[in-house]
């Protein structure tokens, strides 16, 4: 989804690097892509993305429901379980010695080992 949306700017700034083969085109007859083209371009990759929202509008929201389970250290991320999850969510993403953990440990095994000081998130995580 990020790179429809991605390609849509670029194609609206009349930047075809994302598109090689139509960029070479362009390059190498000097063709000017009018303003028509451009339209027509743009308005596929909206109802690209539109198209992704309708036919995976479920997976693409326990996705995001579910990215703090992926990468508690992100900023302004929340667990979606409880006020008590948030916050065990926020003391863990505040201590760096367990964001150094995070990076070299598989992601179970980093849940695992958190199931005593943070039970409410550990629990949620390994579901």
């Amino acid at each position: 989804m990020k790179k429809v949306v991605l390609w849509k700017n670029r194609i609206d700034n009349r930047n075809y690097d994302c598109f090689e083969t139509f960029e070479t085109f362009v390059m190498e007859t000097e063709a000017k892509v009018n303003d028509g083209i451009i339209f027509e371009i743009s308005e596929h990759l909206n109802k690209l993305k539109e198209s992704f929202e309708f036919y995976f509008h479920e997976e693409m929201n326990t996705m995001q429901q579910k990215r703090w389970i992926m990468n508690p250290f992100q900023p302004d991320v929340t667990t979606g379980i409880s006020t008590k999850a948030d916050e065990e969510l926020i003391d863990l993403s505040e201590d760096s010695s367990l964001k150094m953990t995070f990076n070299t440990r598989k992601l179970v095994q980093f849940w695992a080992s958190l199931q005593t000081p943070y039970p409410i998130i550990s629990t949620g995580a390994l579901k």
